[in-house]
């Protein structure tokens, strides 16, 4: 079971959207959008490369091979990072390595706030 999925392949093409509003929000004065429900909600996330490597351990463990516990077989696991951050914090995340020297947020109503992430909010 995946939490919020983000990182290179994801296909829901939402973390991409976000990638290109945080990069062009100062530009077009529309500061990132905070639910002001969910402020200090942790996020639960999952790495894309991390499903992929869990998807090629089971794998691993279906032909025998020593990977992981032999007492998998009919067990659901939950794949998620260690890591929940905020809203605020997972914004600024992401704008760090794409040269943001800072992410504008506003704080919202749910009913009017435009966020793409978190879209699960139960978990950890």
């Amino acid at each position: 079971r995946l939490a919020n999925v983000f990182g290179p392949k994801e296909n829901t093409i939402r973390y991409w959207l976000l990638h290109l509003w945080v990069k062009a929000h100062l530009a077009l004065t529309l500061p990132m959008h905070l639910d002001e429900t969910m402020l200090e909600t942790p996020m639960s996330l999952t790495y894309t490369p991390d499903i992929a490597q869990a998807v090629v351990r089971a794998i691993s463990r279906a032909r025998n091979e020593t990977c992981c516990s032999k007492n998998v077989l009919g067990e659901a696991f939950n794949l998620a990072c260690e890591e929940a951050p905020t809203q605020r914090t997972f914004y600024n995340w992401v704008a760090e390595p794409i040269g943001m020297p800072y992410v504008e947020t506003i704080e919202m109503s749910h009913n009017k706030s435009i966020v793409l992430y978190p879209e699960i909010v139960r978990g950890p």
